[in-house]
């Protein structure tokens, strides 16, 4: 059996680490995930006085929107998640209001923490009866360029499911189907 020579074998192997060395200090931000996209489920209280929201987005994008607000780290916890950050942050960037008003104030519920994806519960004291609604969600915009951000009506399934991007940040809630 016929086996390279050790002495042989390195400089190739040296040659290789530094390629991937290379690569992977110009790379920069390759190394980050290459799709960033956040997804929404709404739904409406029993009453019609709330609007229930399920929202997944990916951990370590929220982790970095939330540290660039509190001008350092923040690490997602579910033993003691920073609540008032996470409502300050969606109280900026998922919106509804109806007819210009003031837009209604994010209570936060609880999360869910899991590797690829963290899912946030939170109502917004929005009348179904105030229609016509207007959803403005800007989520992790700040975070990525190519951030994209999917809104599904659970009380209307045929309907489309709303895509925001910074060329559309903000559209009409189709409220009665």
């Amino acid at each position: 059996m016929v086996s390279a020579h050790p002495l042989r074998a390195a400089p190739a192997a040296a040659r290789l680490a530094l390629v991937l060395l290379s690569a992977l200090t110009f790379a920069g931000g390759a190394l980050a995930h290459p799709f960033h996209a956040s997804y929404a489920e709404l739904s409406w209280s029993a009453a019609g006085d709330q609007l229930q929201v399920a929202l997944r987005v990916i951990p370590e994008d929220l982790e970095t929107a939330l540290s660039r607000e509190a001008g350092g780290p923040v690490l997602l916890d579910p033993a003691s998640p920073p609540v008032a950050l996470m409502e300050a942050y969606l109280d900026r960037h998922f919106e509804i209001s109806a007819d210009g008003a003031e837009p209604a104030p994010v209570a936060f519920l609880g999360l869910e923490i899991a590797y690829d994806e963290t899912w946030l519960y939170f109502t917004l004291p929005v009348s179904r009866a105030a229609a016509p609604l207007m959803l403005s969600n800007t989520l992790l915009f700040d975070v990525a360029e190519a951030q994209s951000n999917r809104v599904r009506s659970l009380w209307a399934p045929e309907a489309p499911v709303l895509v925001f991007t910074a060329r559309e940040p903000s559209q009409p809630l189709p409220v009665h189907r």
